[in-house]
């Protein structure tokens, strides 16, 4: 049989960084999961075992077992094919597969034959990546190794959404302020490595207290529960909304300049304006005030361009509120 000279177009079926709603990817070791990957490889008796999650355009692992790797390649991922089944995603025999059969991992190191991996499956029906086994030798595997798989993917899967439900605010579902001071490090880290750009945006919802006074508190966590799924509706998955504070919230838009944010943002301002709360005490209308700043290579903490994002908060308050205003650098005229 001849063997292809290239590899095949490798499926891409999740957006781009929608694993960051999860805020897992780079994260430490943790023995959960390593278990986890153990257990595979013991019960399946295979050398290499990974909980391996899957982006738009990364493949890292969360537990490695076997294999010294973090990440691969997206480009040479068995499991970007596993994610998209119902069940164990299973190759025999890779080097007879056309699919694989040029791939790097096949024909190098690690030298893959044998791969298996059941998708992480998350209750919302999404799959984020995959627990799998993979061997140096051709393999079948049997109904009850299938069997454990699933369970140890469902299992791992589970503990996912449970260290979700910890980093986000129980009223709203928005991320909460640790998990925003962690993100805003990552999106600056990666900014200074691809200096693609991102953008702060810092909201507060205009007069809220006033909301709580006249209508109640159970009024106005509706009003804040309803703000942040409007927020989910009208703006990208992978814009990352978070819960600092009362009517506080700041938003990370990833692969985006000011000009950009203020367009999708100002949308969604006008959004909200016109769209009825719906509380026990009838219908309420509340609007946003917003400031934003993109990132530049003077942003080297949280501090610096949070700073200037709540800059330009106030100037959008000082205006008179129901806007967005851009941080203006009064020391670049």
């Amino acid at each position: 049989m001849q063997e292809p000279t290239s590899i095949p177009p490798v499926p891409k079926i999740l957006a781009p960084r929608v694993l960051d709603r999860y805020a897992i990817l780079d994260t430490e070791e943790e023995e959960t999961f390593d278990r986890l990957a153990r257990l595979a490889s013991q019960i399946t008796q295979m050398p290499i075992a990974l909980v391996s999650l899957q982006d738009g355009d990364r493949q890292w692992f969360k537990a490695h077992i076997g294999l010294k790797a973090r990440e691969t390649p997206i480009e040479h991922s068995f499991c970007i094919h596993a994610v998209q089944q119902q069940d164990v995603f299973v190759v025999s025999d890779a080097r007879a597969d056309p699919r694989f059969a040029a791939n790097p991992l096949v024909t190098g190191e690690p030298g893959i034959r044998f791969y298996a991996g059941a998708p992480l499956r998350m209750t919302d029906g999404s799959s984020i990546g995959t627990l799998c086994v993979i061997d140096s030798v051709p393999r079948t595997l049997h109904e009850r190794e299938r069997s454990i798989l699933r369970d140890l993917a469902a299992i791992a899967a589970r503990e996912i959404e449970l260290t979700h439900a910890a980093i986000t605010d129980p009223l709203t579902g928005a991320f909460n302020r640790r998990t925003m001071m962690m993100m805003v490090e990552k999106e600056i880290a990666r900014f200074d490595r691809t200096k693609n750009p991102f953008t702060l945006a810092a909201f507060d919802l205009d007069h809220f207290k006033r909301v709580n006074d006249t209508y109640g508190h159970e009024a106005g966590d509706r009003v804040l529960s309803r703000f942040v799924k409007l927020a989910g509706e009208h703006l990208r998955q992978q814009d990352l909304l978070f819960r600092i504070g009362g009517e506080e919230f700041v938003m990370v838009l990833p692969e985006t300049n000011e000009v950009a944010a203020e367009i999708a943002l100002d949308r969604f301002r006008k959004q909200l304006e016109q769209t009825p709360i719906q509380t026990n005490a009838g219908p309420i209308y509340v609007t946003v005030s917003i400031g934003i700043a993109e990132a530049t290579p003077q942003d080297t903490t949280v501090k610096t361009i949070g700073g200037r994002a709540d800059e330009a908060l106030y100037n959008a308050k000082h205006q008179g509120r129901n806007r967005i205003a851009r941080f203006f650098d009064k020391t670049a005229q």
